[in-house]
C-alpha cells in the first residue's frame, strides 16, 4: 500500500511580514497556491499512489473563492481519471459547510464531511482492505478530545489508518483544537496516523508511525525548512516514508557578522557579497530572506538610526532582487549592535529577570485575548483576526524584538543577573 499524505495547504492565505512587494514579485507568486497543487497532483500520479489523504486546513478560510473551488475540482478529477482516491477532512480554518461550494467534488472524492468520527473502507491495487477513520470540523474550534471515539483497530481489514487535524495535549495553551495525546494515538493500534494543524513537519512516533506533514509552503518567516509531502508505503514486514519537495518559494535567514565597520559603505558592500553569495544555492527557486547583521565598529548614531529605516530596507531590497536575478526578495534586516566594553545598552538599569517578566506577560494567552477582546467583538474583525497558538506566539515575538531594539539592542545585565 502506498499513498501520499500532505496537510495544511492554506490555499489563498496570504504571505505575512514581507512589505510591499513589487509588482514584479507579485507576478512570480500570483499562481503559487495553483504550482503548489498541480505538483503534489503530478507526484501522486508519477508514483501510482493508491489514494491521497488531505488532513485539514487545506483552505486558508472556509469560504473559497470560486476560482480557487473550480481549479481544487480539475486537479482532484486528474486522479479520478486514474482510479486514485482522495480522502479529504477538513480542518480549523477551512471548517466545512455544504452551501459554500459552488461544484460537485469529483466520485473519487471521500468526504468526512462533520464533527462525527466516521469510517470507510477502500481497496487498494492489490485487493488490501483499508479502514480510514476520521472527522472534519464544522466550526473553528472543537475542544473535545475526538480521539477518544476513534474505534481500536479492527479485525476485518488489512491496515487501518486515522486522520486526524488536532493539537498535542499538554503545556499551557488552551486546548481548542481536538487536542490527543501520543499515548491515546498507539491506544488504537492503527498502522499510520495521518495529523494535520502543526505547520512544522514532525514525525510524532514511529511506532505506530504518526507524522505531521506541515505545510508544504511557508506564507511567514517562521515557517522555514519546510519538507513537502510525505509519500508513504506500508507493507506487513515494514513501513517506509520519504518526503518530496512541492514548491520553489521559502523563507530563510542569513546571517552577516561585520565586527569593524566605519563606514556605511562597507556595510553595503558586505551585504551585496553575502547575498550574491546566498544566491547561488537558490538556483531557480525563489526565497524570502531575513538579514540579521551583527554590526561592530565605530558608526555614528546617526548611520545606525538610518540603517534601521525602511527606505534603507526598500534602497537594499531593489539592489538585492536585481543582483540575484529577481530570486531574493529582502523581507527585513535586522541589525545586532555589538557594544563596546561598559557601554551602556539601555538608558536605564533594567535588568535580564525584569526583561524576562515581561515577555512571559505577554506570551500569556489570556493576556493576549485580553488585548485583543474589543476588536474580537467585531463580527467582521472576528474570523479576520483569528489566530491559533503559532500565530499568537509570531506575534508576540515580533512585538518584543522591536522593543528590544527600540531600547538598544540588548539588555543591561546589572550584579546578580
Amino acid at each position: 500500500m502506498k499513498f501520499v499524505h500532505t496537510a495544511d495547504l492554506h490555499l489563498e492565505r496570504p504571505f505575512a511580514g514581507v512589505g510591499n512587494m513589487p509588482i514584479e514579485v507579485l507576478e512570480k507568486l500570483q499562481y503559487k497556491d495553483q504550482h503548489m497543487l498541480e505538483a503534489i497532483i503530478n507526484y501522486a500520479l508519477k508514483e501510482q499512489v493508491d489514494f491521497v489523504l488531505f488532513s485539514g486546513d487545506t483552505f486558508h478560510q472556509p469560504h473559497v473563492t470560486i476560482k480557487m473551488q473550480a481549479f481544487f475540482m480539475q486537479q482532484l478529477t486528474r486522479l479520478d481519471e486514474q482510479n486514485i482516491p482522495v480522502v479529504l477532512i477538513f480542518g480549523n480554518h477551512d471548517y466545512y459547510a455544504s452551501e459554500r461550494y459552488w461544484f460537485s467534488f469529483p466520485k473519487n472524492v471521500y468526504l468526512f464531511d462533520s464533527e462525527q468520527v466516521q469510517t470507510l473502507v477502500l481497496e487498494t491495487k492489490t485487493k488490501e482492505k483499508v479502514a480510514l477513520t476520521g472527522f472534519s470540523y464544522e466550526n473553528r474550534w472543537i475542544q473535545a478530545a475526538k480521539i477518544q471515539e476513534f474505534p481500536v483497530r479492527s479485525r476485518e481489514i488489512d491496515y487501518q489508518i486515522g486522520l486526524y487535524h488536532g493539537q498535542i495535549r499538554g503545556g499551557d495553551q488552551k486546548e481548542h483544537y481536538a487536542p490527543f495525546s501520543v499515548a491515546e494515538l498507539k491506544e488504537k493500534g492503527y498502522d499510520y496516523w495521518a495529523l494535520g494543524h502543526i505547520h512544522q513537519p514532525m514525525v510524532l512516533s514511529k511506532s505506530p508511525l504518526s507524522i505531521y506533514p506541515g505545510t508544504p509552503m511557508g506564507h511567514t518567516k517562521k515557517e522555514q525548512a519546510l519538507r513537502g509531502v510525505v509519500l508513504v508505503e506500508i507493507q506487513k514486514e515494514h513501513t517506509r516514508y520519504r518526503w518530496q519537495a512541492v514548491t520553489d518559494i521559502a523563507f530563510e535567514q542569513v546571517e552577516l557578522e561585520l565586527k569593524e565597520v566605519d563606514t556605511p559603505k562597507q556595510i553595503i558592500s558586505a551585504i551585496q557579497e553575502k547575498m550574491s553569495a546566498h544566491s547561488l544555492s537558490v538556483s531557480d527557486s525563489f526565497q524570502f530572506v531575513t538579514l540579521k547583521l551583527r554590526i561592530g565598529g565605530e558608526l555614528s548614531q546617526e548611520i545606525q538610526n538610518e540603517i534601521e529605516t525602511p527606505e534603507f530596507l526598500s534602497h537594499i531590497q531593489q539592489i538585492i532582487f536585481r543582483m540575484t536575478g529577481e530570486t531574493i526578495w529582502l523581507t527585513e534586516i535586522r541589525c545586532e549592535w555589538q557594544q563596546q566594553e561598559g557601554d551602556s545598552l539601555l538608558p536605564i538599569v533594567f535588568s535580564s529577570e525584569d526583561f524576562k517578566q515581561i515577555i512571559d506577560k505577554y506570551e500569556k494567552q489570556a493576556f493576549f485575548e485580553e488585548l485583543m477582546a474589543p476588536l474580537y467583538q467585531q463580527p467582521i474583525l472576528r474570523d479576520l483576526l483569528a489566530c491559533d497558538e503559532a500565530s499568537r506566539s509570531e506575534i508576540a515575538n515580533e512585538a518584543i524584538e522591536q522593543v528590544k531594539q527600540q531600547l538598544g539592542m540588548g539588555v543591561k545585565k546589572t550584579d546578580g543577573n
